[in-house]
């Protein structure tokens, strides 16, 4: 396997020219009737399977160096949170509990992950070490708490939650990366879910049906300003959704209808990628990786 972050040695000797990264995604696509985890460009070109569709892999997350991808997995009997390389070898179960874990997120320094378990009877927000060890609770709550995602800077994580409406909407919560001082981000009649930090922490994408359908909005990380991006006629009844910064910040990719989407960060300029599957869902974008010389 050849590292991200050492990609093509070029063929013309060893001048100071960093090599360019190329742009990945790595998403889920459904294929038949289960789930594997792929990877393409970020144009939907040289698609790869990184799993088999057995097991129904999901919710795929790369790691801050590039090298590795968190995924969610139900192989086991139960869904579990694994790691593989980003060729799909290597696949280790991290969280390895008789009961349901889910939505991975890497700390921004790859130290750790936080994710959703099912384990104390509802779901709650736990974080690990990247090897599956120390395993912690965040959250006490009795209602639902789940779609983890850590900031830029690895001091908070934004959540969704029902706990101000147990069984009905869910909005989005921020909280100190140790669980402390939660605070609510989203206060509306729809529900709001899926919330993704953008590389520089100042704004927050996330998934919400206020306005009738599923839509991707943004907003700022102290939750003013929230904006809608994308706009579907009431009568398509459409998924949109799973939104996703671009390592840059200046892109969004999301799912609409079983499709990766890509827009600009306005909600602008917005491009379908070619099908993988008869779904495709759960697009995680490749992080920065510092440019290697030759």
């Amino acid at each position: 396997m050849i590292a991200l972050g050492a990609l093509a040695a070029a063929a013309g000797g060893c001048g100071s020219e960093p090599n360019p990264v190329p742009e990945r995604i790595a998403f889920a696509s459904q294929i038949g009737n289960d789930f594997a985890i792929y990877a393409s460009d970020a144009d939907g070109s040289n698609a790869v399977a990184l799993t088999a569709a057995v097991g129904g892999n999901t919710e795929p997350d790369w790691s801050p160096d590039g090298n590795r991808i968190a995924f969610s997995t139900g192989r086991d009997g139960n869904n579990e949170v694994y790691v593989m390389s980003v060729n799909g070898s290597g696949p280790v179960n991290l969280s390895s509990n008789a009961s349901s874990d889910f939505s991975p997120s890497w700390s921004p320094d790859g130290d750790r992950i936080a994710f959703s378990s099912f384990r104390d009877g509802n779901d709650e927000i736990y974080s690990m070490r990247s090897d599956g060890t120390d395993q912690v609770r965040l959250t006490n709550s009795p209602s639902l708490d789940f779609e983890p995602d850590w900031s830029p800077d690895g001091t908070r994580i934004v959540f969704t939650t029902d706990r101000d409406n147990a069984g009905g909407e869910y909005e989005i919560y921020v909280m100190n990366a140790d669980g402390t001082a939660p605070v609510r981000l989203t206060t509306n009649t729809g529900s709001d879910f899926q919330p993704n930090w953008s590389p520089d922490g100042q704004r927050i994408a996330f998934q919400s049906n206020r306005d009738g359908n599923l839509e991707v909005y943004v907003m700022d990380a102290d939750g003013s300003n929230q904006t809608r991006l994308t706009t579907t006629p009431s009568q398509q009844q459409l998924f949109v959704g799973t939104p996703v910064w671009s390592a840059d910040g200046t892109r969004i990719a999301y799912e609409r209808a079983g499709r990766i989407n890509i827009m600009n960060a306005d909600g602008t300029g917005n491009v379908a990628l070619p099908a993988v599957g008869s779904a495709d869902t759960d697009p995680s974008w490749l992080p920065a990786i510092p440019l290697m010389p030759n």
